[in-house]
């Protein structure tokens, strides 16, 4: 479960638009890996009226050692008024960072990339 709600609502309005609380609802309910902890940030300002924003880290407890595994951001921005630049209502802003280590598997390819005939 996703932590509780930490809007960046518009001082004029007290309730989110019903589309926007909709993808909180989804947000909320999404089943998050035990490894992985998710916390509310303050999301940015003036960017859009309604936002939210996410931090994720993987918790290297579990794994038994002190190693930074992997982190991410994420921003939902929600604007009813459709900036051309979005193509819609919303936009989803997203950061993540791991570690590149030399004992990491390499990514299989697949059977139709370049090399396989």
């Amino acid at each position: 479960m996703v932590p509780p709600r930490d809007i960046n609502p518009p001082a004029e309005i007290a309730a989110p638009p019903a589309e926007f609380a909709a993808a909180l609802d989804s947000i909320e309910q999404t089943t998050i890996r035990s490894d992985v902890v998710i916390e509310a940030i303050p999301a940015p300002t003036g960017l859009a009226p309604w936002s939210v924003a996410l931090s994720a880290d993987v918790n290297p407890t579990p794994h038994g050692m002190d190693l930074d595994l992997g982190t991410g951001r994420l921003v939902l921005l929600y604007d009813p008024e459709e900036p051309e630049a979005w193509g819609g209502r919303f936009r989803i802003v997203c950061f993540a960072q791991a570690p590149s280590t030399s004992r990491s598997a390499p990514i299989p390819s697949s059977p139709t990339s370049p090399g396989h005939g």
